[in-house]
């Protein structure tokens, strides 16, 4: 379900379709169906959900993208992708301090770690 979510996406993205979003949608709620504990398809709709809500006719409520991210983060709390799309979504939904206070926390654990580093310049700058 996640590599032909992952192809709906990317195509979505590309040609700015919302038809091909919806599929992408929908093949990443069927992997969270048939296989709650594979984080992948978690991670990915929460992505499109947040990154590519224009594409989406009834894309998730602010309240229901922080649920996603906190069940996957608590699924997987020590996977740094995790931990970089639960602090993106924080921000996202308006807890920017706390993004941040998340976001330092990592980087005072990993200060050589990119990821980071640009996660922190964003959150800086207000792109979330």
């Amino acid at each position: 379900y996640w590599r032909e979510g992952v192809i709906w996406r990317d195509q979505a993205t590309t040609l700015q379709d919302s038809k091909a979003a919806k599929k992408a949608d929908a093949f990443f709620a069927a992997g969270m169906n048939v296989n709650p504990y594979d984080i992948a398809n978690h991670l990915e709709r929460v992505r499109l959900h947040r990154d590519h809500r224009n594409l989406l006719e009834k894309p998730a409520t602010l309240e229901e993208l922080l649920v996603w991210a906190e069940r996957v983060y608590a699924m997987s709390p020590h996977s740094r992708g995790v931990q970089l799309e639960y602090v993106r979504t924080l921000a996202f939904f308006g807890k920017k301090q706390e993004a941040m206070l998340f976001a330092r926390q990592m980087q005072s654990k990993n200060p050589e770690s990119n990821a980071i580093k640009k996660l922190v310049n964003d959150l800086e700058q207000g792109v979330y």
